[in-house]
């Protein structure tokens, strides 16, 4: 159906394919870098519309008849390894509301059916590094992933969070025998309503097999169970919205922790490398993330890269406090390849405190420090303008009131940001101003915006937004930040999700090609004052709170 819209170049090169379903639609996410797409299959009265982009279609067919003829093309045709396959629910774990189970069934068994059938229709199995599975059983998820080249599949979270009862996992054991032999640094994720003592009984068994994991997570709504007296190995508990988690993290050898001095017979090929006429020609070529992995090749490389200092060529840096335990960072490239790095507080059994972050754990570190640093070490050579930078201090864990952890106050959540800018400020001191199209900041405070915008140049476009899903009564000043010449060149300031308190006379907006902001009232002496400034002309939008 929407497959024929599909660019031909597209079509067999995905790097994503997701499938998000509920009760009346299912929304089909792809991604071929860099171009991401997006098709609805809507259920309108037993019949179909089909939205993708500015093309919309109606089939006389139900929905998900509808999405499996294009999931059939896509899983058959693909060539290059996916980075994610996830079929799943299109609601938060943490929120049920819209799950029927009666209605959801069926839809999820012809996704799963079709999804098997394509699978075994390929000339080769698929290979895939993530998988992300929400099914009706564990039969269903075992079959697919019995379907899949599992020597490439790194992490598979298989999910029944929505499932009232215990949903029986036994079934899955056969294919982590067969997932980790011989295999490290795996991640294996479960989410279940109830933890019953089966259940637990196989994660015992999982656990047999800890020298293949470096990280295995369980959440879970209910359980009987002490699960302190219940392991043997040490976890942490967290407690992330409704549901509470038990995580299990291996100290696993990283292969790419370290510098790794080459083998005697290789060492003359090397040698070529640590030439710096040699090695600038090959960095034409390399991205951020081909660059860090050549750090950890050998010293003299190392200290070769090091003195040309390569631009890492990165189009997005995206940071989210998503806690006071977690900061979720994103890089973008400009070839449009990315990576998600999350850094977590922990605290393990013999009370000591450090950072987890991906498959390193640093004892002793700040979670801010360790972020601030990492930020500084990828970006310090980034000399080219990148297209947005995204700082989000929204603290999403911290604000949701039915978590086992006490929700923060805002003024708690107002010193943990003004901490971590603090620690940011330092990369951004010590080298020249970053060059910066669009940048994004969630802040409600002057203050926070500050920290960051003297160290901009080249800034197009300044989009503050209000963080928060929690009501916070605060207006928004910027009198200092008016005086900022980045706030006076950005062609774009949008500020449309606060309420602004400085007068308009005083935002210092005439500069701006394009202004939209929200306020809470205009005044006759404000309104006569923008009919003088011809600058802006129809470039000004404002808007009232109702």
């Amino acid at each position: 159906m929407s497959y024929q819209w599909f660019p031909a170049t597209q079509k067999n090169n995905f790097t994503t394919i997701h499938v998000l379903y509920n009760c009346s639609s299912i929304i089909l996410k792809l991604k071929s870098p860099p171009n991401s797409l997006k098709i609805e299959y809507k259920d309108v009265a037993g019949s179909t519309l089909v939205e993708y982009e500015r093309n919309e279609k109606t089939v006389e067919d139900i929905f998900f008849n509808v999405l499996i003829d294009d999931l059939k093309l896509l899983v058959k045709n693909q060539k290059s390894c996916l980075l994610s396959l996830v079929v799943k629910s299109n609601n938060y774990f943490d929120v049920d509301e819209g799950y029927n189970e009666s209605r959801l069934d069926p839809v999820i068994s012809r996704i799963i059916d079709c999804l098997a059938a394509s699978l075994r229709e390929r000339e080769q199995k698929l290979k895939i590094y993530l998988v992300v599975l929400e099914t009706v059983d564990i039969r269903q998820a075992a079959t697919i992933l019995n379907l899949l080249d599992l020597s490439a599949l790194k992490f598979i979270e298989i999910a029944f969070g929505h499932r009232e009862g215990s949903v029986e996992i036994s079934g899955i054991l056969e294919v982590i025998q067969e997932w980790t032999n011989g295999r490290k640094n795996l991640e294996l994720h479960f989410w279940l309503y109830d933890l019953s003592a089966e259940n637990l009984d196989v994660i015992e068994k999982i656990l047999l097999r800890s020298t293949s994991f470096y990280r295995i997570e369980v959440y879970y709504k209910s359980c009987g169970t002490n699960l302190k007296n219940y392991f043997k190995l040490p976890f942490q508990e967290l407690n992330q919205s409704v549901f509470k988690n038990i995580t299990f993290m291996f100290k696993v050898e990283d292969p790419e922790s370290t510098v790794q001095e080459p083998p005697i017979e290789n060492k003359e090929s090397f040698l070529v490398l640590e030439n710096p006429l040699i090695m600038k020609n090959v960095l034409e070529y390399l991205e951020c993330f081909e660059i860090q992995r050549l750090l950890k090749t050998s010293y003299g490389i190392r200290d070769c890269v090091d003195q040309l200092k390569p631009c890492p060529r990165i189009s997005k840096y995206s940071i989210s406090l998503e806690s006071d335990r977690s900061v979720q960072t994103t890089i973008t490239l400009n070839s449009g390849r990315y990576k998600k790095v999350r850094y977590e507080k922990y605290r393990d059994w013999d009370g000591n405190c450090g950072v987890h972050c991906g498959k390193k754990y640093m004892e002793g570190e700040n979670l801010w420090a360790v972020v601030g640093n990492d930020f500084n070490l990828v970006m310090k050579n980034q000399n080219d303008r990148i297209e947005e930078l995204v700082l989000d201090f929204s603290f999403p864990h911290s604000f949701r009131e039915n978590s086992r952890r006490p929700s923060l106050e805002y003024r708690e959540i107002s010193e943990l940001t003004l901490e971590f800018l603090s620690v940011l400020e330092l990369p951004f001191t010590s080298r020249e101003p970053l060059k910066v199209k669009k940048l994004i900041i969630g802040s409600v405070e002057q203050r926070d915006v500050i920290r960051v915008l003297p160290y901009l140049c080249n800034l197009e476009i300044l989009d503050i937004r209000y963080p928060y899903k929690k009501v916070i009564e605060k207006l928004l000043e910027v009198d200092e930040l008016s005086m900022l010449s980045q706030w006076k060149n950005a062609n774009e300031l949008i500020v449309n999700t606060i309420q602004i308190s400085t007068p308009i006379q005083e935002m210092g907006i005439v500069h701006s090609a394009r202004v939209d902001i929200l306020i809470p009232s205009i005044s006759s002496d404000e309104i006569f004052y923008l009919k003088t400034v011809s600058a802006l002309d129809d470039g000004l939008t404002t808007t009232f709170p109702s």
